[in-house]
């Protein structure tokens, strides 16, 4: 308040009791030493209107010595002393301010921290921040009074009385907070949980706009201290139990070599391993999950391989020796398609000295002819460079080509295509637009033709070989399959007739398969 609010010249007391009313100069008026109110705030408007009215509510005195003591209207003290300091005081009003003197509290420090804090509640009044009111209550908790007590004098609840003392004993920031109002007496009660947790505090408060922002961080702050104590009760039950508690593997759970038990499979009994039978076996661990809430014990098996299990689920996850062997075959196919290509290069200077005239075109042109008319994509394929090497010229210039020369182009587009299929199966094996007998076909013909295969040709015919015998033998698998269906539909039908006949056995019918897969139905004798 202003100097002149608490200066030491002031009109002298008369000799009053309790509720006299007296008017005395602003000026003149002491400031309570336990006054509550840190900050007067802004009087522009109430200046304004004491400039206008005077002052109409009369302020709370204690007699002091010769004078008074303010013990409330603070704020109204200062604001009239202001206008009156400034020439503002209106005409006809005598220069003081009605007071309330309360002889009967000059002894009772108690009861004026409580008249102070009744006072403030007026709805006239600023209120008092949270903080200034916790301090209030502090005041008279040093009179040996308890919450309920302070409560019954200033006409709050206990509750509310117990939340706004525990104030006074928390963080700057937390009070900060309260007094802005991001913070209400019952988040307070609640933030006491995370009063061992300053961290806790900070991450809660920390940018948080309204109330419910500190709601929400409180929520989850929460969650976390109950997700970290249920993570201690598994892990101590894990311990008891004698498992190996683990942390979650790296990669965790598509590129790690260890799997969830439920996720494995024995294959001799083709069962899974029973978690809780097994967890405190040799190879298997449990983690605890904690990107679940709430957390979960998860056993796994450190290595399925080594334990003889099959994984049931998808994986990533490739041994050291799986990565070594990939590695090898890899570079084993890189190395292989390098002298597919070298050899592809010498192969085709071969078909070019061989079949790059009209004249030596001819011996291939029905074949050619013959796949246009069968499969057009068999002409319509290959490297445009091979074909016009072969065809000896442009290959789009036909505009006034004769039979020779469209032959010529005819076959050049057909070898192309014969090329592109061998490549493509050499180096990406069976699939669309593959014909591994035609490439297999193929190569023989260039040999005929008095081509020597290269060492990766030779090795390529090999394998595109191997895979139509296997593709024949498959195939026959499928039919013999098919039959053995037909023959035991045919038999189990035999059987019921014969059953209802009362024909019995001798009218069942064996059957032989000859060697080209053709049933052959004889009776049994």
């Amino acid at each position: 308040m202003p100097a002149s609010v608490a200066r030491k010249s002031r009109t002298a007391a008369p000799k009053t009791t309790g509720g006299v009313l007296v008017h005395v100069d602003p000026r003149s008026l002491l400031s309570h030493p336990g006054n509550l109110r840190t900050d007067l705030g802004d009087l522009a408007e109430l200046e304004a209107s004491i400039a206008a009215n005077g002052v109409v509510q009369a302020l709370t005195l204690l007699p002091d010595g010769e004078g008074y003591r303010i013990l409330a209207g603070h704020r109204r003290a200062a604001a009239a002393a202001a206008v009156l300091d400034s020439g503002r005081w209106p005409d006809g009003r005598p220069a003081t301010v009605p007071g309330l003197v309360r002889t009967d509290l000059v002894d009772a420090a108690a009861d004026q921290v409580a008249v102070m804090l009744v006072e403030n509640d007026a709805d006239q009044r600023i209120p008092l921040t949270v903080m200034e009111r916790a301090a209030g209550y502090a005041q008279l908790a040093a009179f040996d009074l308890d919450a309920a007590e302070i409560g019954r004098r200033v006409g709050k609840s206990t509750t509310h009385v117990a939340a706004t003392l525990r104030l006074s004993g928390m963080s700057s920031a937390v009070q900060a907070n309260a007094d802005a109002g991001r913070l209400s007496l019952e988040d307070v009660a609640a933030l006491a949980e995370f009063e061992d947790d300053p961290k806790a505090v900070t991450r809660i408060l920390q940018d948080a706009a309204t109330p419910w922002g500190i709601k929400h961080r409180m929520a989850d702050e929460r969650r976390k201290r109950t997700d970290a104590a249920a993570t201690r009760d598994l892990r101590a039950g894990l311990e008891a139990a004698g498992v190996t508690v683990v942390a979650k593997p790296k990669g965790w759970p598509y590129n790690c070599a260890a799997a969830r038990t439920e996720d494995l499979i024995d294959p001799v009994t083709r069962e899974a391993p029973d978690p809780d039978a097994v967890k405190a076996s040799d190879g298997f661990a449990a983690f605890i999950d904690t990107a679940i809430s709430p957390p979960k014990a998860v056993v796994i098996c450190l290595d399925p391989a080594e334990r003889g299990y099959v994984r049931t689920t998808h994986t990533s996850y490739r041994s050291k020796d799986q990565i070594a062997a990939a590695e090898a075959a890899h570079e084993a196919k890189q190395a292989r398609i390098a002298a597919l290509d070298d050899a592809a290069t010498v192969r085709r200077g071969f078909l070019v000295e061989t079949y790059g005239t009209a004249k030596a075109a001819k011996v291939l042109f029905v074949e050619a002819v013959r796949a246009a008319v069968e499969d057009p994509d068999r002409v319509d394929r290959g490297d445009a460079d091979l074909v016009q090497a072969l065809a000896g010229g442009d290959i789009r210039a036909t505009g006034e080509a004769k039979l020779d020369r469209l032959s010529r182009l005819l076959v050049a587009r057909w070898i192309a295509g014969q090329e592109d299929n061998l490549a493509m199966l050499t180096r990406n094996g069976p699939g669309w637009r593959r014909d591994p007998a035609a490439a297999m076909a193929w190569l023989d013909r260039l040999v005929e033709a008095g081509y020597e295969l290269a060492a990766a040709e030779v090795e390529a015919r090999a394998e595109i070989e191997a895979g139509l015998v296997q593709n024949q033998q498959d195939d026959e698998d499928d039919v013999d399959e098919g039959i053995d269906d037909e023959v035991d539909e045919s038999v189990a039908d035999d059987s019921v007739d014969g059953a209802v006949n009362g024909g019995g056995a001798s009218s069942r019918a064996s059957v032989a398969v000859d060697q080209e897969g053709r049933a052959d139905a004889r009776p049994v004798e």
